[in-house]
């Protein structure tokens, strides 16, 4: 029994390390400067996990290993997505006035045209990042469902194991922004690449 926890806890920070990394990504990109967004995204990663690894499980029985060949490509597509466009906007030439007249309140732009920085976290930004985050949760369903017969326990723990990490991630990302100032979106657009290739290694 105390060996089966020790395996699930193990099994979840693992499956939670990349979404650790996404939320560290979104940390220093500024859109996890509140603590709602912060939630935003630890939900968001965590209940993505759960539900991809029990998703996995469940469909075992129809698909069999096949996907497996194929969702690490997936991942890593959009990883790579989401790292390359990242490094570009990092390198992307920042105006030097601001057609809003910096009344920042009232700005309806989600990207500064000044700084560049994005300015608020929006859905379809958790769904894609959350997506890319999950797929390797789904696999491990799959795999899960090979030597086990019931899944919801672990389904929960991977979810709530991925919430924690992500909100520590998310927080950490932001306090790091601090001292590496303009240069967070470069980091944050490597991680990204590096997790695509770990992907497919």
């Amino acid at each position: 029994m105390i060996e089966d926890v020790v395996t699930t806890i193990l099994l979840s920070v693992a499956l939670a390390m990349d979404a650790f990394a996404m939320a560290i990504t979104l940390g220093m990109s500024g859109l996890a400067n509140r603590i709602i967004d912060r939630s935003k995204i630890g939900f968001t990663f965590g209940i993505f996990q759960g539900v991809l690894f029990l998703f996995g499980f469940l469909t075992l029985n129809l698909v069999g290993q096949k996907l497996l060949a194929f969702n690490k490509y997936l991942a890593a597509l959009l990883l790579l997505y989401l790292g390359i466009k990242m490094l570009i906007d990092s390198f992307q030439k920042k105006q030097e006035t601001c057609p809003n007249n910096n009344e920042c309140i009232n700005c309806r732009q989600r990207k500064c045209l000044k700084t560049g920085e994005y300015r608020f976290l929006t859905w379809g930004i958790l769904l894609l990042y959350g997506t890319a985050t999950a797929i390797d949760s789904f696999a491990a369903g799959l795999s899960y469902g090979l030597v086990n017969d019931e899944c919801t326990y672990t389904a929960i723990i991977v979810g709530i194991t991925t919430l924690i990490f992500s909100l520590f991630g998310a927080r950490f990302g932001g306090k790091l922004k601090v001292y590496i100032g303009k240069k967070a979106t470069i980091f944050g657009g490597i991680i990204l690449v590096l997790l695509a290739i770990k992907q497919i290694m």
